[in-house]
């Protein structure tokens, strides 16, 4: 069941992705978790879910030849493991990016 609405919410956010490009937010919480932990647990999370591809449109920018992606499916694997659950009252973690 765990998994299937993890399916599910990923599912969801592919689809509102493909309307936006400014990226998605999650709102997570876990029980008698203050706000440094959940930071460091997200930003953890976030380098487990961080990949380097090359791209031509950075070096085109004038930036780095190397554009990071995140896999959104990943990071929430990871925050669930770290025993969060998605929470609309819960920490933001701010706006990340996704390429489909």
């Amino acid at each position: 069941m765990r998994k299937m609405s993890i399916v599910m919410g990923c599912v969801a956010v592919i689809a509102l992705a493909g309307s936006s490009n400014a990226g998605v937010e999650f709102r997570f919480s876990r029980p008698n978790t203050g706000y440094d932990a959940f930071q460091s647990d997200q930003h953890s999370c976030k380098l487990a879910a961080t990949t380097l591809k090359w791209s031509h449109a950075a070096w085109y920018r004038g930036g780095s030849a190397v554009d990071r992606h995140r896999s959104i499916p990943v990071f929430l694997r990871c925050m669930t493991g770290k025993g969060y659950r998605l929470d609309p009252n819960g920490y933001r973690t701010g706006r990340m990016r996704i390429e489909i």
